[in-house]
């Protein structure tokens, strides 16, 4: 049985929001958007930790924007008809409607006597049916959500983890082990009685011994016979293993939060696995940011073993990992994200295969740097590291731009500008370009001997808004397909900036002609002559164009913020940059 839908209505920062999952899910999205919220939804019905005054509705359940006194979540179930537990079949398989699926609900009121309800029968709006009503969560030792917190508490569950596994091993023993067990320990045992005689012999121990049973004597009008000794037996050492890191032969104390939560996940994964295997409990897991305190190659590894160990259970994970994202098919995928009225707005309804055909032709493009893209609220779609650089300094110097409005600056490495926009667009995530106005030439005719320009760098940008319907405005490809001359005529000028207009509205810039010749003609260009010492201007843009990744680091190195503040949304070259201040709109 699969949960394969989930229904929210006037709960937190949803308002009125479906919710579609897979085998496997990974909710993504910015700080503060409600994944934790989206978890906890569906906690309220189907984690059995959570006690009855856990799900009783607080003030902060209550959507502040419909200002409802009522919300609503309703979990969709399917594939009811493969459950072979003839309890769970017996109890409420007759539920269920004709295509397999079953629903259960939770209604919360703000002012009413009975605080809330739970429903459950064969259709979305059950709750809306008195008779659909059940008696609390009757149904949790049918099925249940195991929820890992992200804010785990690591050493104290490490410690109490550790002695459960050791008992479940135990317990698990087979006659022989147990046989053999006991010969371990009575050898055991005799070793640490010698160990124990010996200890007492060591100086200060024995001084330490003798001094504490002397002063007894004097804090006590009774005779005393306690003797005081070292004891170490097989059962107090148990209770004392410890995990170690072991280097160079010697064990060493595990620190830091990174390897104890990386062994937390591990046994957290080891006792859920093995509680599941004990009943007839449909389990489903929720883990939240599994990449805690992590470095990237671990999250990777991190992600593909949750998925591993949890194969055949449903998962549902929110992560701010792109190393994460990695180990999931892009059809698990639900992101969420802000809407301008604060409102949280899942995208494509949550999981959908429309997003599979872009994910993969998005191909050798995809990772660790371009998964960034998944989390931001905007994309800058540049052509080369020489354009990051540069923004990203601009960005720096007036105030961290990017950062503050969770947007990324991506190169495509050229001209490849489709792929990237297609994902994008898929995910309803905002995108910026700015291309290079190359004019190129075309040879035709005869002996191809003939030479006709293009303005393909136009032309590109026209074909983006087009294919992603960002517009109606009718342009005329052909106009600047076959000029005489390369540059762009006088008699075209007009409809030139025209187009360039309508592209600027819907966040596609075209460069004056190319990156280091905007940055020439820019406020700028005092610092850029002085770094080059003096060279002429052709001869400087030539030079800048040379490496351009390295000239762009190096000239980023010796130009001052003061200078790059220069750099505003009213100058060309930072009209694209500075419109991600506005979520995209323009200024």
């Amino acid at each position: 049985m699969l949960l394969r839908t989930l229904y929210l209505k006037n709960f937190r920062n949803f308002e009125d929001e479906i919710v579609n999952f897979n085998d496997s899910a990974i909710i993504i999205g910015p700080n503060d958007v409600g994944k934790s919220n989206l978890i906890y939804s569906m906690r309220l019905l189907l984690d059995k930790s959570l006690s009855q005054n856990d799900i009783t509705p607080k003030e902060s359940d209550f959507n502040i924007f419909s200002q409802s006194d009522v919300f609503t979540i309703t979990i969709k179930f399917s594939n009811f008809d493969i459950i072979k537990d003839e309890k769970t079949i017996a109890r409420f398989g007759k539920l269920r409607n004709a295509n397999g699926e079953l629903f259960i609900a939770y209604k919360g009121y703000r002012n009413n006597e009975e605080p809330y309800e739970i429903f459950m029968g064969d259709n979305q709006t059950i709750y809306d049916n008195p008779s659909c009503k059940i008696d609390g969560r009757v149904y949790l030792n049918c099925f249940n959500m195991v929820y890992l917190d992200s804010s785990r508490i690591l050493n104290d569950y490490l410690k109490s983890a550790k002695n459960r596994m050791i008992n479940r091993y135990k317990n698990k023993r087979s006659g022989q082990q147990i046989e053999d067990d006991k010969i371990l320990m009575i050898k055991a045992n005799e070793n640490l009685a010698n160990a124990n005689s010996k200890l007492e012999k060591i100086s200060y121990i024995s001084e330490s011994i003798n001094f504490v049973s002397d002063k007894m004597h004097d804090f006590s009008y009774e005779k005393n016979d306690i003797v005081l000794s070292v004891k170490n037996d097989i059962l107090d050492l148990e209770r004392k293993v410890e995990l170690v890191s072991i280097a160079q032969g010697k064990k060493l104390e595990i620190g830091g939060d990174g390897k104890s939560n990386e062994i937390y996940l591990i046994m957290w994964l080891e006792e859920n696995i093995f509680n599941s295997l004990q009943g007839n409990i449909i389990n489903i897991y929720a883990i939240e940011e599994p990449e805690n305190h992590l470095y990237h190659p671990l999250q990777k590894m991190i992600g593909k073993n949750i998925k591993k160990y949890l194969d055949g259970y449903q998962l549902i994970l929110s992560s701010h990992s792109p190393s994460i994202i990695e180990c999931f098919n892009p059809a698990s995928i639900i992101r969420l994200t802000n809407m301008n009225n604060y409102k949280t707005k899942i995208i494509n309804s949550g999981c959908s295969d429309s997003l599979i055909e872009s994910y993969y032709t998005f191909g050798f493009r995809h990772n660790i740097i371009t998964d960034e893209m998944f989390f931001s609220n905007i994309v800058f779609l540049v052509e080369g590291v020489s354009e990051k650089l540069l923004y990203s300094a601009i960005s720096k110097a007036n105030g961290d731009i990017l950062e503050k409005n969770n947007a990324r600056i991506i190169s495509v490495e050229g001209v490849g500008f489709l792929v990237y926009i297609k994902i994008l667009k898929a995910l309803s995530i905002d995108f910026i370009v700015r291309t290079d106005n190359d004019i190129v030439a075309v040879k035709y005719g005869k002996g191809r001997k003939k030479t006709k320009y293009s303005c393909s760098g136009l032309l590109r940008l026209i074909k983006i808004y087009k294919e992603f319907n960002l517009g109606t405005y009718d342009f005329n490809e052909e106009l600047f397909s076959s000029l005489s001359e390369k540059h762009i005529p006088k008699e075209l000028k007009k409809i030139f900036n025209e187009y360039l207009e309508e592209l600027e509205s819907v966040n596609l810039f075209l460069s004056g002609i190319d990156l280091e010749y905007d940055m020439f003609y820019s406020p700028l260009k005092d610092e850029i002559i002085k770094y080059y010492e003096n060279d002429t201007s052709k001869s400087i843009i030539e030079k800048m164009r040379e490496e351009k990744g390295n000239n762009m680091y190096n000239l980023m190195q010796n130009i001052d913020d003061s200078c790059l503040k220069k750099i505003t949304a009213k100058i060309k070259l930072g009209k694209p940059l500075f419109r991600i201040i506005n979520g995209g709109n323009d200024l």
